[in-house]
């Protein structure tokens, strides 16, 4: 069973993945948006448009709260400098904050959340992590209530943020802006404010694109959005990255067993520190 020790020396995962072994591109995605709760930072004044009250940041995340249960199988490709690496994750989740996921191909790592704590393990490593759900930082929760397939984990970042109401474009008549400290969000949706594109500018001036995350082929359940193709890209530093998730076999408010959410059942003596190290 899991062992806990509060003063061991600090970890480091893996190079270039997330908490949750995503890899390291949609880690920095999310990171450009890591301190909008903060004071803001000094950006460019947005384009003229009107403050509204209730966002669409607010309204989609609210379609995801009738979730229950959800799994599904990721592939994921990310590619740079002409090279590509491929992780295989096999993720359940059951609310509130009960996850379980399995990297399984090619780096094998477990992350399991009962409720109330998280144990991260890699296999070969001497020690895991765990720690309170309560005393998580704000990368590890953001991933935790994050579904794949889905905007939440960039959402989650935006939802206390003012937003302003952008013009149509041809193909996205519902544009929506959001100034964060580091960089202008625009959540491009269709006339049903289903979110098919995450535009990432540097100033709100909207002239220089950063990044973006696309959604396709996309299904429907319990009145919420899945896509089943999400795709990243980023220039960092000038050289591009591009990523790729394949999500497939999706189960929304289907029956999971307890026991995926029961760490005991696969951590076998593993000593567990609270404490580790981020890339």
């Amino acid at each position: 069973m899991p062992r806990d020790a509060h003063r061991a020396p600090k970890l480091r995962p893996s190079a270039g993945h997330g908490p949750f072994g995503h890899p390291s591109l949609t880690s920095l995605c999310m990171a450009l948006l890591v301190a909008t709760s903060s004071a803001m930072a000094e950006t460019a004044d947005p384009p003229p448009a009107t403050v509204i009250a209730t966002s669409l940041v607010q309204r989609v995340l609210a379609a995801y709260r009738g979730i229950e249960t959800y799994s599904a199988e990721v592939r994921k490709t990310t590619e740079v400098g002409g090279r590509s690496a491929r992780l295989l994750t096999r993720f359940f989740a059951r609310r509130p904050d009960r996850v379980h996921v399995d990297n399984v191909s090619p780096i094998q790592r477990r992350i399991v959340a009962d409720g109330t704590r998280l144990y991260y393990f890699e296999k070969g490593a001497k020690r895991g992590f765990s720690r309170p759900i309560g005393e998580l930082d704000t990368d590890w929760l953001v991933q935790l209530r994050s579904l794949p397939g889905t905007p939440i984990e960039h959402l989650i970042r935006l939802q206390d943020l003012p937003e302003v109401v952008l013009p149509a474009s041809a193909e996205h008549p519902v544009r929506r802006g959001y100034a964060t400290p580091k960089v202008f969000v625009v959540l491009c949706a269709n006339r049903d404010e289903r979110i098919e594109r995450i535009e990432f500018y540097r100033q709100a001036d909207l002239k220089e694109r950063t990044g973006q995350c696309e959604y396709r082929d996309f299904v429907q359940h319990a009145g919420a959005w899945f896509a089943r193709v999400e795709k990243t890209s980023m220039d960092r530093k000038g050289d591009p990255v591009s990523e790729t998730r394949i999500v497939e076999s999706i189960t929304v408010n289907g029956p999971l067993a307890d026991a995926l959410f029961t760490p005991d059942a696969f951590f076998d003596n593993v000593e567990f520190v609270s404490e580790i190290d981020r890339p």
